[in-house]
């Protein structure tokens, strides 16, 4: 087992709501973990399905393992409320690292994430992850480089694999000003460009996440994407105007305006989340391409047949 300084200490913080059946596996998976110096926060996010007496049997497991965990039960307030106050209500290590619901942890994830952390200075640390469509029954790898790297003006955002496989340095979270209400979604986008300024954000280059794609959730509605690429949108406005002027555009809008500070323009969403993909040409030049294309290649036609006849 990977033994930290005995002066640190990692906080894992994993919030749920709803999904009871998934409860077990995944808390399991967080629980024996090869790592020592470590305690798990569970919140049940006013869930009302069993969600928070699974989470309760799994404080037992925990216990079973001389593992610290906590269960907060609360009212529903979503995925990033509920984060913050667990943060600022439970946080006491140098890191803290988070589990998404009913995501899968392997055995070394928090060594090789803690060993990478301090070896490099990093503020946050991820790794490749694999994510599987329970719907659709499919499995694919994620393997980002391990520097990210940060250029909002490029539509460039640092990724470490997904949020919930993040392992997060605590003073500087805290230092970047942490999670910010206003952002339902897209509430890690907009950490990582804040807190990459201080520190850089790394990747271990192993597979040591599964992240799981449930009905309902942002991966898988269509909705809630179209909202997700508009506040990554905030989220690299926000980047942008902190770079060249010093003022955040977000200080002083609500979480209801939040998301409708951009214009909800679906290429230019588009672009946020695939910087390479180049912006659709105007339709008198789709139009006339393919048209020139086609006269080009009869008058060479042309030119052989002459040529050989």
């Amino acid at each position: 087992m990977f033994r930290p300084s005995p002066h640190s200490h990692v906080d894992v913080f994993t919030i749920w709501h709803n999904r009871c059946d998934h409860v077990f596996e995944s808390m399991c998976s967080i629980i024996f973990q090869n790592f020592a110096n470590y305690r798990i926060i569970a919140v049940d996010d006013g869930s009302v399905d069993g969600t928070g007496e699974m989470l309760e049997s799994a404080k037992e497991k925990a216990a079973g393992n001389n593992l610290e965990m906590l269960v907060w039960r609360k009212k529903n307030e979503g995925f990033t409320v509920s984060l913050i106050q667990a943060i600022e209500r439970y946080g006491q290590g140098d890191f803290f690292a988070l589990h998404g619901a009913g995501d899968f942890s392997y055995p070394d994830r928090l060594a090789m994430q803690y060993d990478l952390a301090e070896r490099e200075g990093c503020s946050v640390v991820g790794s490749w992850i694999n994510v599987r469509s329970l719907k659709q029954d499919t499995k694919k790898t994620r393997k980002p480089t391990k520097k990210q790297t940060r250029n909002p003006f490029a539509y460039q955002r640092p990724k470490p694999g997904s949020h919930g496989s993040a392992l997060i340095r605590a003073d500087l979270y805290h230092r970047a000003g942490g999670y910010r209400p206003e952002f339902t979604y897209a509430q890690d986008a907009d950490l990582w460009l804040r807190i990459s300024k201080l520190a850089p954000i790394m990747n271990v280059q192993k597979v040591l996440y599964e992240k799981k794609v449930f009905d309902g959730c942002v991966s898988s509605d269509r909705n809630k994407k179209k909202a997700q690429k508009n506040f990554y949108l905030v989220a690299l406005q926000s980047a942008m105007s902190v770079d060249l002027t010093n003022h955040d555009v977000v200080d002083g809008l609500c979480e209801q305006n939040v998301a409708e500070y951009v214009n909800s323009d679906v290429e230019a969403a588009n672009r946020c989340l695939n910087p390479k993909a180049k912006p659709p040409l105007p339709l008198l030049t789709r139009v006339a391409i393919p048209i020139y294309r086609r006269i080009k290649s009869a008058v060479l036609h042309l030119r052989a047949y002459a040529y050989h006849g």
